[in-house]
C-alpha cells in the first residue's frame, strides 16, 4: 500500500513539473461582459421530493422528467465581484451569503433559514492573493493558479490532491487522488465562449463551452467510471440560456451516482459596459 501511494505521489509530482513549466503563449481568455444574475436549477424528478414545475426534456435519446430543485440570485459590486447570493430550494428553505472585500481578505457571512432547524449564521474569512484569488479552498486546501487565474494545483496537508492542465484557457485534464488516482478529461466547443464566472475569487473556469466530461480510474487501464454530456440552448445574443447536464455511471466511484440529468436556466445583467473580469497585473492595487 505504501508503494502504491508513493507511485501516485510520483505521478502527480511529474504532472506538476510538466504542466507547471510549460510555456504559455496564448492570449488572455476573453470573459463575457454580462453577469449571471439568476440560475434556476431543475433535476431528475424522484419520488422522495416535492414535484414542482415539472417538464419533459429529450436527452440521451430518451424522454426525461425534470422538476424544480433550486433557484439562485446574484448581486455584484461595480468591480464585478460577487457581494450577495440567495438560494432557495424546493422545500422552502433558503440561504443568503454576503461577501465583503478588503485588501488581501474577503469576509463571508452565511445565513441559513430552515423550517426544521431555524436560523443560523456562519462567518468565514478567505485570504486573497495578489491576483485577488482565494489562497485556499474547502477544508483548508491550498491552491495555485496560473498567471491568467486558472486553478492548476490543489494541496491538502502538504500532499498534492489535484493537478490541472490548462490549454488555451480551457481546463482539459485533471489528476485527482481520492481512493485511487482518477483522471478527469474535458472537451469543449471551441466556437462558443464559456459562461460568465460568478465566483471570480475561485479563479476562472473555461474559455469555451464544456461539452463532455469523463472520469477514468488510472489503476485499471483507465476504465471510464463516469461521464457527463452537456448541451445548450442560446438566446438571441448568443448567450447560454439553458444548459443540460446528463450523467451516467459506468462503474465504481462516485458510489451514489447512476443516471442523472440537471437543467440550468440562466438570466443575465448586461446593463454596465465596464463589466470585465480580467485579472490586473500582479503588482497592481487590488481594491
Amino acid at each position: 500500500m505504501k508503494n502504491t501511494v508513493t507511485n501516485y505521489g510520483l505521478i502527480l509530482t511529474l504532472c506538476v513539473a510538466i504542466f507547471g513549466c510549460k510555456p504559455r503563449n496564448e492570449e488572455t481568455a476573453p470573459i463575457p461582459s454580462c453577469r449571471i444574475v439568476s440560475v434556476l436549477l431543475k433535476s431528475t424528478s424522484t419520488s422522495d421530493r416535492l414535484i414542482r414545475d415539472e417538464e419533459t426534456i429529450r436527452v440521451g435519446g430518451k424522454d426525461v422528467n425534470v422538476s424544480f430543485y433550486k433557484e439562485s440570485f446574484y448581486t455584484y459590486d461595480p468591480q464585478g465581484r460577487l457581494i450577495r447570493e440567495k438560494d432557495r430550494v424546493v422545500t422552502g428553505d433558503s440561504t443568503v451569503v454576503e461577501y465583503d472585500y478588503s485588501p488581501g481578505l474577503m469576509l463571508k457571512q452565511t445565513t441559513s433559514y430552515s423550517r426544521q432547524w431555524g436560523t443560523h449564521v456562519f462567518i468565514d474569512s478567505i485570504v486573497l492573493n495578489t491576483q485577488g484569488l482565494a489562497e485556499s479552498k474547502f477544508y483548508q486546501q491550498k491552491v495555485k493558479y496560473d498567471s491568467e487565474g486558472y486553478l492548476t494545483e490543489q494541496m491538502l496537508s502538504g500532499s498534492i490532491q489535484f493537478v490541472g492542465q490548462v490549454v488555451n484557457g480551457n481546463l482539459v485534464k485533471e489528476y485527482k487522488y481520492l481512493d485511487g488516482l482518477y483522471v478527469y478529461k474535458y472537451e469543449y466547443d471551441l466556437t462558443r465562449s464559456g459562461l460568465s464566472p460568478i465566483y471570480t475569487f475561485w479563479g476562472f473556469e473555461s474559455r469555451n463551452l464544456l461539452m463532455h466530461e469523463s472520469i477514468e480510474l488510472a489503476d485499471f487501464n483507465r476504465l471510464p467510471v463516469y461521464s457527463t454530456d452537456y448541451s445548450y440552448e442560446f438566446d438571441e445574443e448568443g448567450r447560454v440560456k439553458r444548459k443540460i447536464a446528463h450523467s451516467e455511471k459506468r462503474m465504481g466511484w462516485p458510489y451514489d451516482a447512476k443516471v442523472h440529468t440537471v437543467v440550468f436556466d440562466y438570466e443575465y445583467d448586461c446593463s454596465s459596459s465596464s463589466l470585465h473580469f480580467k485579472l490586473p497585473p500582479k503588482n497592481a492595487e487590488q481594491f
